[in-house]
């Protein structure tokens, strides 16, 4: 028979496009309805990255309002990169107020650390932001969480390890995302982080970047597998960094290697840690459903459940499991937004 799990929740994709780092005609174009549809993704939450400069918060609000529209549940975070955070990279001219007063904002990100591409901010730069936005999650009812885009650089988590350490910031205010293709010093860092209370955030695998290196799918596995504390694995989130680019820069910083990642990607990585590392499909399906939820803060979203929201999808069988070409049901709050080939479509797709 079919096998029924909860709509896979997104918290990081480049809902307006993203990318530009090989000039103007390398920018991304916007995820699409039907993309985040077939993809499994009932829930998402949109960002800014490296292009806060031709892109704007105001597009992502926009797209976010586009996606509510079409029956999806969707969020985001203001800022981009840069710290500290410009007023016009806000959509009040305060992150703090943008988190207080805009529904549709759960946080600031991605703030960009141990990067070439950062703006070097200081531990407390980042504690006095991380306060701010814990603040305005308070008064709204939100999670108020800082979203960290971590880097390649030598510095790993050094910074965020200070700013929890030295300026008393709760380690749940702080998720730091790409945590797993990073190398093993960091995934080091951030399995203490987990063990220490705090989540971290997975990018699924995108073959065409990592060109057969160590991937998240491998990290989360070795996480699995080599520690005991099984509540590890429960602070673990996957998203798909959609319609980011990746870029595999040389020595001299010249980009070598570019393309743009899919929302697809997280189904296959759930799909590779079934049938490549044995694990069961409640265990997959959580680090992109409950664990996300309850990282987020998303009462009712992440588990099929009496009084939560009816984000469901429907594969044909328990052996296509997480295969997007069985994907043949999608709801979403209730609505049906897929069934077989017919797909909710944005009105110019």
């Amino acid at each position: 028979g079919c096998v029924i799990l909860p709509g896979f929740i997104d918290g990081h994709a480049h809902v307006s496009g993203g990318g530009g780092e090989k000039g103007p005609s390398s920018r991304t174009p916007d995820l699409k309805v039907s993309e985040v549809i077939s993809s499994g993704v009932t829930t998402l939450v949109g960002l800014l990255g490296t292009d806060s400069i031709t892109r704007s918060v105001r597009d992502v609000l926009a797209r976010i309002y586009a996606f509510r529209d079409s029956h999806l549940s969707a969020f985001m975070y203001t800022g981009a990169y840069q710290m500290p955070v410009p007023a016009e990279t806000t959509i009040t001219g305060s992150p703090r107020t943008d988190v207080a007063l805009v529904d549709a904002i759960i946080g600031v990100g991605e703030i960009c650390v141990s990067d070439r591409r950062s703006s070097a901010p200081t531990a407390q730069q980042i504690a006095s932001l991380a306060g701010e936005v814990h603040v305005a999650g308070l008064l709204s009812g939100k999670a108020g969480i800082l979203h960290v885009h971590l880097g390649a650089g030598r510095g790993g988590m050094d910074l965020l390890r200070e700013v929890v350490t030295e300026h008393d910031v709760p380690m749940r205010s702080l998720i730091p995302t790409h945590c797993g293709n990073r190398g093993k010093q960091v995934l080091n860092q951030c399995i203490q982080w987990m063990s220490d209370g705090g989540a971290c955030d997975f990018t699924a695998d995108e073959p065409r970047w990592n060109l057969g290196a160590h991937d998240s799918s491998d990290s989360l596995n070795e996480i699995k597998v080599n520690y005991r504390d099984k509540e590890l694995i429960k602070r673990c989130t996957l998203s798909s960094d959609a319609h980011g680019s990746f870029s595999v820069f040389d020595e001299n910083g010249n980009v070598q290697n570019y393309g743009m990642f899919m929302q697809s990607n997280i189904a296959n990585t759930l799909r590779r840690l079934v049938v490549h590392h044995g694990w069961t499909v409640d265990e997959a399906v959580s680090l992109c459903t409950s664990n996300v939820a309850n990282v987020l803060q998303f009462a009712k979203k992440g588990r099929i459940q009496v009084g939560f929201d009816a984000d469901l999808i429907v594969f044909a069988s328990i052996q296509s499991v997480f295969d997007l070409e069985s994907l043949q049901y999608v709801f979403a709050n209730g609505v049906l937004v897929k069934d077989g080939d017919r797909i909710c479509k944005g009105m110019f797709e």
